[in-house]
């Protein structure tokens, strides 16, 4: 006689049937040209990128970072794709876009780099002296 399988838990969403007279409500794909985006697309973190890969999109805005976890500017990027997505401008980065820069002028020298394509390209981390920590490194490109 074959044994019952056991059932695991499983942790994946499970979509639910729209309730009845909602379906018209509910947009799918482009929300359209004319819609502003009113707040800050998902953050991708320096550790998300695997050394010797690259992300890359066009500057669309900087922003002040929302959470006390990550200090400083955020870049606000468009992937060539059409995603959105900020990226935190880590010492590297902000040494790159804005080298020298003291922090009263750090903003005005950042919003020149609006509009250009950005790529970093994740080098193997350094140990930083001063900090006594792993810093992510980065080659910055940008148009």
């Amino acid at each position: 006689m074959a044994k019952p399988e056991k059932k695991t838990e499983e942790t994946t969403a499970v979509a639910r049937p729209v309730p009845p007279g909602i379906s018209a409500l509910i947009v799918k794909g482009d929300m359209g040209s004319k819609m502003v985006r009113r707040n800050a697309p998902p953050m991708v973190k320096p550790s998300d990128v695997p050394i010797g890969s690259a992300i890359s999109g066009e500057i669309v805005a900087i922003l002040e970072s929302p959470v006390s976890t990550v200090k400083g500017k955020l870049l606000w990027l468009r992937h060539e794709s059409g995603a959105e997505y900020t990226f935190p401008c880590t010492g590297v980065i902000r040494n790159a876009l804005a080298p020298g820069c003291e922090a009263e002028k750090l903003e005005a020298a950042l919003k020149k780099e609006i509009g250009k394509q950005f790529v970093a390209k994740r080098l193997d981390d350094k140990q930083s002296a001063k900090y006594k920590k792993a810093m992510f490194m980065f080659d910055v490109f940008t148009s």
